[in-house]
């Protein structure tokens, strides 16, 4: 409300973010799905680009809870082609971790192979190592999928660690 009334578009859409990825916490997807849309509308306004594409990428991050994988591969394919030269390292790895998930819930396995693949590319090549964690646990989801559990088991051990040494214990 402080934000609308003197007219600060950034604070009001940043607010929205910040309430959409609460109701995500909380697990209420349609509720954080609203919200989102509400901020896309702002950051049209706006034309505040690189926020655009990670507000796709948490719509998709709700509709893949939801089970609605054609929202979200619309979305996470929005981010690839044109998101990719905006987003930061850790955001374009984070397309396609959730393009990973959608495609594996979507039992797409080539595409969620490929997906995840290139994530851990992006990792190595770009030495982003706040991203290194969520490409682990993929991987071992990944592997856990394949039904090969002792290596499902070291990549989910590997998320561990790096999960500790960036102080994320959960």
């Amino acid at each position: 409300e402080m934000a609308e009334a003197i007219g600060d578009r950034q604070m009001q859409y940043s607010t929205l973010f910040n309430l959409a990825t609460i109701m995500q916490d909380r697990g209420e997807w349609n509720d954080a799905v609203a919200i989102y849309r509400q901020g896309e509308r702002l950051l049209e306004e706006i034309g505040w680009g690189h926020a655009r594409y990670q507000n796709l990428q948490r719509q998709a991050e709700s509709e893949i809870a939801l089970g609605r994988i054609d929202r979200a591969l619309r979305h996470l394919q929005e981010c690839l082609s044109r998101g990719d030269a905006i987003l930061e390292p850790a955001n374009r790895v984070n397309t396609r971790t959730f393009l990973f998930d959608a495609y594996l819930r979507a039992c797409a396995d080539e595409f969620a192979e490929a997906a995840i693949a290139d994530g851990r590319r992006l990792v190595d090549e770009l030495r982003i190592e706040e991203a290194l964690e969520t490409v682990q646990l993929r991987e071992g989801r990944w592997l856990a999928a394949r039904r090969l559990w002792a290596s499902a088991a070291v990549a989910f051990g590997d998320a561990a660690a790096q999960a500790r040494s960036q102080n994320h214990g959960s």
